[in-house]
């Protein structure tokens, strides 16, 4: 295999890294310890990550590792680490000392790279177990959040923590689909806990709930109104659409839930959709207007509801799986037998929530999984 072939790609976290190890002095014990555990570190950062089909291409004491070979994405993957040749080592007088500060550091810089390593060249679309309602988080291959909706606790609070960095308290978009309890009670308190850089939400509603008037009043410096045409373009080449609503709601809407904000989510040739509660008259509204709904992922509207959803919608989006946002044994009978089976008519991968707890899907933005 020629490896000067294949596009060349650098880790994100690579320079980092780099000056991380700089700070040590190779000629101590302490330092080359350090060394030591950085190459240990890397190396498992290559066969237990998200590049656990790879090969290491130059592994050895001049330098550490050189690239990584990904077989998924035929790239080669940019470590860039070369530190110089080891100077001789002299005994520390304080080597106890030492081997815990070698162990304190060796945690922190595995759970940085395990946190990044996930992240890495792939998005991840995570789909939590909130009960009955939606909370959904995206993750670009940049490590950049999108939270949309947060269910009708703050359960996901507690859940959503394990997919952030430690050192990362930042949530670069959020959005509200529409003002009901079980898509905005989370997002109070996730509100409260990070910084949002932006916020959407589907307009000015008078809705004098308290939960949502304590969501606007979170969010006030950094919300504004959802509309069909809005685009974010992240550096990693992901994209994120707005598709619904096409035009500002009434500020007394018959139903909050034909305000519902729609978006599309795409990496490369991957694309997820998001409708909210949207009912079929919404989605039909929105084939008229002859938008882009094609995507792989369909997240069912109204938690599977027999008003959304509906056939012809379906046919325009032609998912090959359907995620379905419900809680265990609610009283709504959700999701609707009417419309599981419109899905498997069209031999759609079912996935529920209620059914399998927290639903995570992994892209590398030309074919998606489920993770394990």
């Amino acid at each position: 295999m020629d490896f000067a072939d294949f596009p060349v790609v650098r880790h994100p976290h690579a320079k980092f890294f780099h000056g991380f190890c700089k700070c040590f002095n190779r000629s101590t014990r302490f330092g080359y310890n350090v060394q030591l555990i950085a190459m240990r570190i890397l190396l498992n950062f290559c066969y237990n990550s998200i590049y656990e089909e790879c090969a290491v291409i130059s592994a050895r004491t001049s330098h550490v590792i050189t690239s990584i070979y990904n077989f998924k994405k035929e790239q080669l993957v940019l470590i860039n680490y070369h530190p110089p040749k080891m100077l001789s080592i002299h005994k520390s007088q304080n080597i106890k000392r030492g081997r815990l500060i070698i162990g304190v550091l060796a945690i922190l810089i595995i759970a940085i790279f395990n946190t990044s390593a996930r992240n890495a060249a792939v998005a991840r679309w995570v789909f939590f177990d909130v009960g009955q309602g939606d909370g959904i988080l995206i993750i670009t291959p940049g490590g950049e959040q999108i939270l949309i909706d947060g269910g009708p606790n703050n359960k996901i609070v507690t859940d959503m923590g394990s997919y952030f960095p430690f050192y990362d308290h930042t949530i670069e978009l959020m959005i509200l689909s529409h003002a009901h309890a079980d898509h905005t009670i989370g997002l109070v308190e996730v509100a409260k806990r990070y910084h949002i850089k932006e916020a959407l939400y589907p307009g000015d509603i008078e809705n004098q709930s308290a939960f949502y008037t304590a969501w606007l009043a979170e969010i006030q410096s950094v919300g504004r109104a959802a509309l069909a045409g809005q685009t974010y373009s992240f550096a990693d080449g992901s994209r994120l659409e707005i598709l619904h609503p096409l035009k500002t709601p009434a500020a007394r809407p018959t139903d909050l839930n034909d305000t519902s904000v729609v978006a599309r989510y795409c990496y490369l040739e991957v694309c997820l959709l998001l409708t909210g509660d949207l009912p079929q008259a919404g989605e039909k509204e929105l084939m008229r207007q002859g938008l882009k709904l094609k995507a792989d992922i369909l997240k069912v509207g109204h938690h599977g509801s027999r008003d959304s959803s509906g056939e012809d919608f379906i046919e325009a989006v032609k998912p090959l799986a359907a995620v379905i946002q419900s809680g265990t044994g609610n009283s709504y009978g959700h999701p609707h037998a009417e419309l599981l089976q419109r899905l498997l008519s069209h031999d759609i991968k079912i996935l529920r929530n209620d059914e399998s707890g927290v639903i995570e899907i992994v892209t590398d933005g030309y074919r998606w999984w489920l993770a394990e």
